[in-house]
């Protein structure tokens, strides 16, 4: 009966070093765990509180986009030979208003700035502006 107690207590001994162990891991996941939250969640904080004026003043800087688009195609002639469209460069410029204004006028000034500084562009460079700037209003005068 001892030998059967002894091997009792060994075996109850083996079953605790065994969960000990097993809770240990866990434990061990749980913190390794936590600190990668605590480390992300600082991250943002440093990100979104900290460097929130280094990122809203480079937000517009990146507003604008210039595409460049070659023609590829050859002088197009109708059946008479006689030459329908040719080769010549040309430039359609489309202004898009995406920002944000306090009032109608501040966006009307705005837009109106923003075409003056492109016709300013145009004569400098001698750009020949064929069919004019083309502002559409709505039936109450505002810019669409």
């Amino acid at each position: 009966m001892l030998v059967r107690q002894s091997n009792n207590i060994i075996n109850s001994s083996v079953g605790f070093r065994q969960k000990h162990f097993v809770v240990s891991r866990t434990f061990i996941l749980t913190v390794v765990f936590c600190s990668l939250m605590a480390v992300l969640v600082v991250r943002q904080f440093y990100l979104q509180i900290m460097q929130d004026e280094n990122y809203s003043t480079n937000t517009g800087k990146g507003a604008k986009k210039i595409v460049i688009e070659n023609a590829a195609r050859g002088n197009i002639y109708d059946c008479n030979g006689k030459i329908l469209a040719t080769n010549r460069l040309s430039y359609n410029i489309t202004v898009t208003d995406s920002g944000s204004y306090k009032s109608d006028r501040e966006k009307q000034l705005s837009l109106n700035s923003m075409i003056y500084k492109l016709r300013q562009t145009a004569l400098k460079y001698h750009i020949k502006l064929e069919n004019g700037i083309e502002v559409e209003t709505g039936k109450d005068g505002k810019y669409y």
